[in-house]
């Protein structure tokens, strides 16, 4: 059968062991996201142009499956296997894209099974820590403007829910800093002066 053969886009960059983790239904939805969703008759079987070359950002592509596809275990097995492997990118490019897609899968509010808090700040912590100390790479992204920062936002909002309203504070303030956009109509700004008010009132 299919799901017995060896892919040869995994074979090739060593991470056969990982695709062997995978269950036969988590296999299919790999191999169909390739084919058909992400930009269309891309064989993992046949190696196909188009396929990241290096074996982390193969990792992350999984992740990023798992999330879209709300298959967490394919996820969760990537980046156990990351880690486990000890393999690391060293673009800051790939690594924000990383910390971005581990953020999406563990700040899952409506969903109390997935849902963890601590991971999520932990991997909101280190993005902004990343986009502080590579910032030029990342303004990259945007070419010259930072992109859009999850890692931001979200942490402010946890923060916040967690009436840590000092932290919360410092966050945003690093935001304004650098000129993010957070997608809402006020921004960073707005949301700095609603933390303020809050802080106020608890003290």
């Amino acid at each position: 059968m299919w799901f017995n053969n060896e892919p040869k886009y995994y074979k090739k960059l060593g991470l056969i062991k990982l695709w062997d983790s995978f269950s036969k239904d988590e296999k299919k939805i790999i191999e169909h996201y390739y084919k058909y969703e992400i930009l269309g008759n891309i064989d993992i079987f046949k190696d196909s142009p188009g396929l990241n070359n290096n074996d982390f950002k193969a990792i992350v592509s999984l992740i990023y499956i798992g999330n879209y596809k709300k298959v967490y275990s394919i996820a969760y097995k990537s980046i156990s296997y990351l880690y486990d492997n000890n393999i690391w990118g060293h673009d800051p490019i790939d690594i924000h894209f990383f910390y971005n897609a581990c953020i999406e899968l563990y700040y899952k509010p409506k969903n109390r099974d997935i849902l963890d808090i601590e991971e999520a700040k932990k991997y909101c912590y280190l993005d902004i820590q990343l986009a502080l100390q590579e910032e030029k790479a990342i303004r990259g992204i945007g070419n010259g403007e930072f992109p859009f920062m999850p890692s931001f936002k979200q942490l402010t909002i946890i923060l916040e829910k967690e009436n840590n309203y000092d932290e919360a504070i410092r966050i945003c303030e690093i935001a304004i800093k650098l000129n993010l956009d957070d997608s809402t109509k006020g921004g960073y700004i707005k949301r700095l002066e609603k933390l303020k008010r809050k802080n106020n009132i608890g003290k």
